[in-house]
């Protein structure tokens, strides 16, 4: 009887340690994995989105007049108002586009791109009376022509930028989902200038000798550069949305107009030639929204 039961109680100690066994091995079995690593930040791929800002210009404007063909009294090309008058044409508007780009980051902090973007402008200002109007201006400072003055009432300058756009290189650091870069190259825009004279000739007793009136109106497209900064910063994987500004200089034109005589005397003929030189330098405040793709 002793020996059925220390059996009985063998078996079962070995019963024991059997299912003990298979439960600390289905246990190996159905561990969890291990927690996934976390994603790294990375610039490299290819992106397109969209901006808006706004642009302001510092447009240094030069304008000089010389006698026409039928002034009388002077050889043409003789200077009538003294120096070439200088101002600002400062224009203004909101602007928005498209832009598409590539980065590549590389050891390991730095990334290096390019960028095309196309921006519509509603950029444009003019400046008015730039010999005060309403007063009397004398043509030359001495001569007999001290006693026939000049009165303008319309004496006007135009600026508007319809479109420009740039191609840029991109260089910079990425803290992370952070990059904060520098840009340059090559501008490129449609620049419109226009302007507007009328006038009047007046004896200094009294009385109206003649009148006069001219305008002009040219459109070009200029190249120039760029140069700026900006910083970016990535929502997801893919989203990212930065803040720029950007320094464009677009060169300089040349325009050449004459004013002709309308009534008095003389009633016909070229009263003056006008010439207007002018820079176009714009400063571009503005935010995009990027999709990239790869990386």
């Amino acid at each position: 009887m002793r020996e059925v039961l220390r059996r009985a109680a063998l078996s079962t100690l070995l019963i024991g340690a059997a299912l003990s066994s298979a439960r600390a091995a289905d246990m190996a079995v159905k561990a969890p994995p291990p927690p996934p690593k976390a994603a790294v930040a990375t610039w490299t791929g290819y992106y397109a989105g969209v901006n808006i800002g706004y642009g302001i210009g510092d447009d240094p404007t030069t304008v000089s007049t010389v006698s026409g063909a039928a002034f009388p009294g002077l050889t043409p090309g003789t200077p009538i108002y003294g120096a070439p008058r200088s101002f600002s044409i400062d224009p203004k508007g909101v602007i928005g586009g498209g832009q598409v780009g590539y980065n590549l980051q590389f050891a390991p902090s730095w990334v290096a791109g390019f960028e095309a973007d196309i921006q519509g402008s509603g950029m444009r200002n003019q400046q008015n009376c730039i010999i005060p109007c309403g007063a009397p201006i004398s043509t030359v400072p001495t001569g007999f022509l001290t006693f026939f003055p000049v009165t303008f009432s319309t004496l006007s300058e135009e600026h508007k930028i319809d479109w420009f756009g740039t191609v840029r290189g991109r260089f910079g650091y990425a803290a992370g989902p952070v990059l904060v870069y520098a840009t340059g190259g090559l501008a490129y825009g449609e620049v419109n200038r226009n302007g507007n004279v009328v006038g009047q000739t007046n004896f200094i007793l009294g009385g109206t000798v003649n009148s006069f009136a001219g305008s002009y109106s040219a459109s070009s497209t200029k190249a120039g550069w760029t140069l700026g900064g900006g910083v970016e910063g990535q929502l997801t994987t893919n989203w990212s949305v930065k803040a720029e500004y950007l320094y464009i200089d677009l060169g300089t034109t040349t325009d050449s107009f004459s004013t002709f005589y309308t009534s008095g005397f003389p009633a016909t003929g070229q009263a003056g030639l006008r010439t207007v030189t002018s820079s176009f330098r714009e400063n571009i405040f503005r935010a995009g929204l990027n999709y990239k793709w790869g990386g």
